[in-house]
């Protein structure tokens, strides 16, 4: 895979609420998700498109 570890890294990202799926660049969506697919957590990402990551302004 091209862009294994770029994708690994946005799925961390997504996983630790830093950014959505959304987020990710159109190149690189299709690699984010078959990674998160073989980590077996595409359903939580898949689940959470629709929330926002924290902000300072909307940080609990």
């Amino acid at each position: 895979m091209k862009f294994k570890n770029l994708a690994l890294f946005y799925v961390q990202l997504i996983l630790d609420g830093k950014c959505t799926y959304s987020d990710v660049p159109k190149r690189l969506k299709s690699y984010v998700k078959q990674v998160a697919i073989d980590l077996g957590v595409w359903e939580d990402i898949e689940g959470n498109t629709q929330e926002h990551p924290a902000t300072p302004s909307n940080a609990d």
